[in-house]
């Protein structure tokens, strides 16, 4: 009596004869099955029980097919490599933010330092546009203050992300709450370069001031005048008296409440005990990913 095992696919894998005896597969049955090998190879590639394969970091058990598709694994590893380089140097950013703001605010007042040397010392109180050399200066200073705009922006939508997912380290949020207040001051520097009436009580402290130190004291001025305004102070020995700058000390002053705020909050979190729970490390470890 002869007994035949077959697969689903109709491919004897066992036959017993009536002596009890195991037939081994002919070797035109081998041939079939190197040909279908063959054929699954051309899209894609697919482990043999006997051996366990990884893919995408998971390994497969003895005994379960895994299909890796043809360069699969490849593909995903520039991507990987790319999303791993942006987030170092976002991360490389935001750790120094204070510091790259305040440098760059510096080379700011360097480069109109060196412009105003060009202009005579009776007319740089009246901000002469005529000039090429002030000119130049408000242009240059156009590029640093919108350059350090669209860089503020970036990190304003990253620090909401992580108030959002209460991720957002205290060190972080100090940086980008004084980065404002630099921010602030060069874009006030920039105004009154436009125009000298746009503040009322600035000239008159820099009526007697050298032209060497004219850019260096003006901007140390209006850092004092948008700390006031961020820390809600107003002293009043400096305001505003045109309807465009009323306008950026209003959002100066809306960013401010918004700022003290998630403060306070981190504060009375940290307070209460907030970030030493089991499931606040948790997400402080995961805020490196946003």
């Amino acid at each position: 009596m002869d007994i035949d095992i077959s697969s689903e696919e109709g491919t004897p894998l066992l036959s017993t004869t009536s002596n009890g005896v195991a037939a081994q597969p002919s070797q035109s049955q081998h041939t079939d099955d190197a040909t279908r090998n063959q054929t699954g190879d051309s899209q894609g590639t697919k482990t043999p029980p006997a051996e366990s394969s990884s893919v995408s970091g998971v390994q497969a058990p003895d005994g379960v097919d895994v299909y890796i598709p043809a360069g699969g694994a490849n593909q995903q590893q520039p991507a990987a490599r790319k999303r791993l380089d942006r987030r170092f140097l976002s991360t490389r950013i935001t750790h120094k933010l204070l510091l790259l703001t305040a440098l760059w605010q510096l080379c700011s007042v360097i480069m109109l330092t060196v412009l105003d040397q060009s202009v005579k010392a009776s007319d740089i109180g009246s901000h002469p546009l005529s000039d090429d050399a002030y000119l130049a200066g408000v242009v240059l200073l156009c590029i640093f203050q919108g350059i350090h705009l669209f860089m503020l922006v970036i990190v304003s939508y990253k620090l909401g992300k992580q108030m959002l997912h209460h991720t957002a380290s205290g060190s972080f949020l100090a940086q980008s709450y004084m980065s404002t207040i630099f921010l602030f001051a060069g874009v006030y520097t920039l105004v009154h370069r436009l125009n000298g009436n746009a503040f009322r009580g600035l000239d008159e402290s820099l009526s007697r001031v050298d032209k060497r130190d004219y850019a260096f004291l003006c901007f140390i001025k209006l850092l004092y005048f948008s700390t006031a305004t961020m820390t809600s102070t107003g002293f009043g020995d400096i305001f505003s008296q045109a309807w465009y700058l009323d306008f950026i000390v209003t959002c100066q002053m809306v960013l401010s409440v918004l700022y003290t705020t998630s403060i306070f909050a981190k504060g009375i979190n940290t307070f209460m005990g907030g970030a030493t729970s089991p499931a606040s490390q948790t997400q402080h470890s995961q805020a490196r990913h946003i």
